[in-house]
């Protein structure tokens, strides 16, 4: 995991966005909620870097009904 935290990092990743991506990527489609109560942060903490996560494209938000999921898109994608 190491290796992936360093390209993270190296894509200009913040510690808590990288931690935030590789938690949604390992765990799949997820609520902000669950992610927050899996990796003991704050809700209103993975909210702020998902969407930040979203803006730089390596995160996709899909609204259902009565929450929104999110998804963390590949790595190979964008490394």
């Amino acid at each position: 995991m190491l290796k992936a935290e360093q390209l993270l990092r190296k894509f200009g990743l913040t510690d808590r966005e990288v931690q935030v991506y590789l938690a949604l990527f390992s765990q799949g489609p997820s609520t902000g909620y669950q992610l927050a109560t899996k990796n003991e942060l704050t809700k209103s903490t993975v909210y702020f870097v998902l969407e930040e996560l979203r803006k730089k494209g390596l995160v996709l938000k899909s609204p259902s009904t009565n929450k929104q999921l999110f998804t963390a898109k590949d790595p190979n994608e964008f490394l």
